[in-house]
């Protein structure tokens, strides 16, 4: 996860403390705001993109990210994302997931 952070970091990506899922041992989050043409009608701001890295050693061990872009357009609050992702296609397909994810909203 070390990697992935440095490389968020690098396209200027904020982190933050993840209280949300206690039992996560990646302990961070991302986010960045995009240059949607669609701002949240519920913030009046531009949408944000979120990465959230799990990695979970307990009654079973896996990693896994999730990239994803949450706002409210017309009184509907939305949910897109891609997940299950491993760091390594995070990294390779990020640009593409960012597009994707913006496209997507911008088509509601």
């Amino acid at each position: 996860m070390d990697k992935l952070k440095k490389f968020l970091g690098e396209r200027g990506y904020s982190f933050y403390k993840n209280n949300i899922f206690r039992d996560n041992l990646c302990d961070w989050y991302a986010c960045k705001r995009t240059e949607s043409k669609r701002e949240c009608t519920s913030t009046k701001k531009p949408v944000q993109i979120v990465v959230t890295p799990l990695k979970y050693d307990r009654i079973i061990s896996f990693t896994s990210v999730k990239v994803d872009l949450t706002a409210e357009f017309n009184g509907i609050w939305w949910s897109l994302k891609a997940y299950s992702l491993t760091p390594a296609d995070v990294i390779k397909n990020l640009e593409m997931i960012e597009s994707s994810l913006v496209k997507a909203w911008e088509a509601l």
